[in-house]
């Protein structure tokens, strides 16, 4: 049994192997880089929290501003959701992935991936909730 209980809980849609995506990122190199490796950990210690199985974990890292959007490495996690079709999504916040004005556009296309977008900390988005 998971250490923390998570509603609705995390599912993997294969029996036995939970897929997650972890996007980290820092917008300039005036940021601390250690700082995506804390991102890291926070979301790895956040699944083991609340999974007790086994998981299959890739980790999108980036350097580059929120705001654009036609940025390569966002268009590689776009491709990655459509592609790999993780059962899960996960950000420190929203963001880490994008400027909040495109946040719905992106959950929308992990919606339509069959994949659950869920931030640990700050704004509350988890996709597999009704609220």
């Amino acid at each position: 049994m998971p250490k923390i209980p998570y509603y609705p809980e995390l599912k993997p849609r294969s029996p036995g192997l939970l897929k997650v995506l972890m996007q980290t990122r820092i917008s300039t190199d005036k940021q601390d880089e250690a700082s995506l490796a804390d991102q890291e950990q926070l979301l790895r210690n956040w699944v083991a929290d609340r999974y007790d199985g086994l998981t299959d974990i890739r980790v999108h890292s980036e350097q580059d501003s929120g705001e654009n959007i036609t940025r390569p490495g966002f268009l590689r996690l776009i491709e990655t959701i459509e592609t790999w079709r993780p059962d899960l999504m996960l950000s420190e916040d929203g963001s880490r992935v994008c400027r909040s004005a495109q946040l719905p556009i992106f959950a929308g296309t992990c919606i339509d991936a069959g994949t659950r977008f869920i931030t640990v900390d700050g704004d509350g988005i988890d996709t597999g909730k009704d609220d």
